[in-house]
């Protein structure tokens, strides 16, 4: 009723007349003001953030002209918005001004983390003061508000509020990049789309930036400029993989994804070229190039790094596991011995591997390969017949397999009967298969 009645009065309403209380008509012509107020609010509100994460840099204090200069402010225009954002900071507590000096008031509003990007848009920022595992103090980012951050970088944020137990807060500045490169399909439009979805970016490529790319390829492109925008920074491509179809480029994509290390530092070629590969028998190293060892790997393997052997030792077996003395070539901070921490391990593709150590090492003087002397460091174990271990002892060692074995052939020979061709072919072993596999059980 009240509703109604109010909507009855005369449009000579004196009220009316001074521009208060205006009909909903007349308040729908101030709409695109309101939107226009927004965006010009959501300037302002950068570059309060391009201020606080630029003074915060500065080890929390800088003054106007440092300030003015920093944020590429030159225009007297520029100048007149910046000095009225600084005024407004100064009242709202969050800087502290002392004439042309300004200082970060309330340190405990900003944090230094690494973000972690959603592909719906929002993110978490993880505090680096944190535990790694630690997850109860991540800081939720809202959808845009991790200003030009991306995945994995170290940012700063600005706290705002709390949200759900949850502090929320938004990116002010990237700290450092976690990466330039991304790996992504390049369109027509000259825009390449991440293959990783946490990327919620695509990179603007310029008509000579394409590095001959054609539109469906896959490539590896570097941003060279993140201040056009969070959603379209520009870049260049700085390689072709080519068609996602090929298995080899699909390697390369999770290669470039991971950034998995790849190639070996000069330094690291050069040492290898410089190995001396003969093998010595030398004080302190066990020559048991006698002893029958073999490999037994899947049919696939592509590295033959331990062997195994085994022999009566009185009533009791004496077991032999070797491996491939990896640390006679790679000694303790050398660039090998960096490289090869860098990888922690070899990485298996369908037709490919991303070798550990480089391939004079991995396939050749460390790969335990049939009938060629290698150094080893071995452990001798003695069990009795129950299996229970009674002596053990290691030593550096030069071995010599005696036979690559695949999984399948050994339990083919162990399941046939004697008199089955596959024990003639490998008549010298099939004892000690034999006993391996009493003592293995």
């Amino acid at each position: 009723m009240a509703r109604n009645s109010r909507s009855k009065k005369t449009p000579t309403s004196p009220r009316r007349r001074k521009g208060q209380g205006r009909p909903a008509t007349a308040a729908k012509h101030k709409r695109p003001d309101r939107t226009a107020l927004k965006s010009r609010d959501r300037q302002l509100l950068e570059l309060e953030d391009d201020i606080v994460g630029f003074i915060y840099t500065k080890s929390g204090q800088a003054t106007r002209k440092e300030i003015f200069a920093g944020l590429h402010l030159a225009t007297r225009g520029k100048r007149k918005i910046l000095e009225g954002t600084l005024q407004a900071l100064c009242l709202g507590k969050t800087l502290s001004c002392k004439g042309d000096l300004f200082r970060i008031h309330n340190r405990k509003s900003l944090v230094e983390a690494t973000i972690s990007a959603h592909p719906r848009g929002f993110a978490f920022a993880r505090p680096l003061t944190e535990l790694e595992n630690s997850r109860e103090n991540d800081i939720f980012i809202p959808p845009n508000s991790s200003g030009t951050a991306n995945h994995g970088d170290r940012v700063l944020v600005r706290l705002t509020k709390a949200r759900r137990d949850k502090q929320e807060g938004r990116v002010v500045r990237v700290l450092q990049r976690a990466t330039t490169r991304i790996v992504g399909t390049y369109q027509a439009n000259g825009l390449v789309i991440p293959e990783d979805d946490r990327f919620t970016y695509n990179v603007q490529i310029g008509p000579k930036q394409t590095g001959g790319a054609k539109a469906g390829e896959v490539v590896v492109a570097e941003v060279t400029d993140f201040s056009s925008g969070a959603h379209r920074p520009t870049g260049r491509i700085i390689k072709v993989l080519g068609s996602s179809d090929d298995p080899s480029v699909q390697a390369d994509i999770v290669i470039h994804l991971h950034e998995l290390p790849h190639e070996f530092s000069a330094e690291t070629l050069e040492q290898v070229r410089e190995l001396d590969g003969t093998i010595k028998l030398e004080p302190g190293r066990a020559d048991l190039r006698d002893i029958p060892h073999v490999t037994i790997d899947s049919e696939t393997a592509r590295d033959f790094d331990d062997a195994v052997a085994i022999e009566k030792n009185g009533q009791n077996f004496r077991l032999y596991v070797s491996i491939a003395d990896v640390s006679h070539y790679v000694s303790t901070g050398s660039p090998l011995d960096q490289d090869a921490y860098q990888r922690g391990t070899s990485v298996y593709f369908p037709g490919r591997v991303v070798p550990m150590l480089p391939e004079r090492l991995s396939n050749d003087l460390c790969s335990l390969v049939p009938d060629q002397d290698r150094l080893a460091f071995t452990a001798i174990l003695d069990f009795d017949l129950r299996g229970k271990l009674i002596g053990k002892s290691f030593t550096k060692s030069i071995i010599r397999s005696h036979q690559r074995f695949t999984y399948n052939i050994v339990y083919a020979i162990l399941s046939a009967a004697p008199t089955d061709g596959i024990h003639t072919e490998y008549k010298s072993f099939v004892a000690d298969l034999e006993m391996m596999a009493k003592l293995a059980a």
